[in-house]
Formats: C-alpha cells, sequence, structure tokens
C-alpha cells in the first residue's frame, strides 16, 4: 500500500518528524486492522488527520470520523482545516472532522465498526485513560475492532490490556510498531476485539 502524503503533520514525538516514520505508523495500523468491507471508523484524538486519512484512503467506502480538542501546544496551530487541508492534499473526501474529547466522545454508543487512537493516551493522567478506553469501548459496536497505538512508557501497555481484559475484550493482541532511533522509545499497538452482546464478562 503506498500513499502519497502530505507533510503537515506537525510534530510527534522526541522532535521525530521524519516523515518515513509516519508513513510506517499509519501504514502498520491499516495493515493490523486488515478491513474487508467498508467500515465506520473514529479516530480519536486525530491531530493533522495522519490515521484517519490513512484509512480513508484505504476504502473510498469507508465512513472515517476524525476528533480531536485540537491542542495547539501538542500540534502547534491545530485545528480542523488542517485535517480537511491533508484530506484534500490527499485526494481524500470521506472524512468527517468534529471536535470531540475522548474523555467525552460526543457520538452514540455502539456506533462503530472501528475506533482507532494513536499517540495521544498517554497525554492524559491515569485515571482519565481509563476514562477514555471506556468511551472508546462505549461507542464501538459489538464484536467491533480497537486499535491503541502510543508509546511504551510507564507501563502504558500493561495498563491497557488488562483494563481490555476486565472488559471483556477478546483476541487481545500486542504488535510492535517502531521504535525511534534517537530515544529508543517504541510505538506499540494493541489490537483487540469488543464482546458480542450478551457474553459474560469475567469478574
Amino acid at each position: 500500500m503506498h500513499f502519497e502524503m502530505s507533510t503537515d503533520y506537525g510534530i510527534y514525538l522526541h522532535g521525530d518528524v521524519a516523515v518515513e516514520r509516519k508513513e510506517l505508523i499509519r501504514r502498520k495500523l491499516v495493515e493490523f486492522a486488515d478491513l474487508k468491507e467498508p467500515s465506520v471508523i473514529l479516530d480519536v484524538g486525530c491531530g493533522r488527520g495522519l490515521v484517519a486519512i490513512a484509512f480513508s484512503a484505504n476504502c473510498s467506502r469507508h465512513r472515517v470520523f476524525a476528533i480531536d480538542i485540537w491542542n495547539e501546544e501538542e500540534i502547534p496551530d491545530n485545528s480542523p482545516e488542517w485535517v480537511r487541508r491533508n484530506a484534500r492534499a490527499e485526494g481524500v473526501e470521506n472524512v468527517t472532522v468534529a471536535t470531540g474529547d475522548a474523555r467525552r466522545i460526543p457520538y452514540e454508543d455502539e456506533f462503530f465498526d472501528v475506533v482507532v487512537s494513536n499517540l495521544v493516551v498517554h497525554n492524559l493522567e491515569v485515571a482519565d485513560q481509563e476514562v477514555a478506553l471506556a468511551e472508546m469501548a462505549r461507542v464501538l459496536k459489538p464484536a467491533g475492532l480497537f486499535i491503541y497505538s502510543d508509546v511504551d512508557i510507564a507501563d502504558q501497555f500493561v495498563r491497557v490490556k488488562a483494563w481490555l481484559g476486565s472488559a471483556g475484550f477478546e483476541a487481545i493482541d500486542l504488535r510492535h510498531v517502531l521504535t525511534f532511533p534517537t530515544s529508543r522509545v517504541s510505538v506499540n499497538a494493541v489490537m483487540a476485539r469488543k464482546p458480542h452482546k450478551g457474553d459474560e464478562v469475567a469478574c
């Protein structure tokens, strides 16, 4: 899969702004998802649209929603228009952009086939991280796919995997995405399936 990727995606972690690394992150997330049919997808904390646009480009029949609080401390001059600009630059039209907090996602229960979050949740306090995970689970359909990608710091993935297990998620799978060469910090992704309605959740 190849994308003609815009360079207007803002700064990521540790000053590492190499476009090829951003391309690798989003390409791997799309490949991990391995979607076989048109899906309704939510990107939580979309920034300037890096991941949302990748899923949009993957299939023109996907309906992709992208939300962010547009924190300019994280990405300077961030705004919904940047997502729209990058989408236009890559010839993508099937992205709906909105303002939304990961802790209070502005969509109804069980609306999305896929919920993805990339390099966002580690910015929240630990208590708020669980709130955000619960919100992402809330808007995900039964049997829907959850994709959580983040830096592997401070037991981040231990906590996320434990939370998913306690919430009854199935097929929890941790995968390596990349390691930043300057800091040796890894980006990993957890894939999991929300249980079907009626499935029992173990205590």
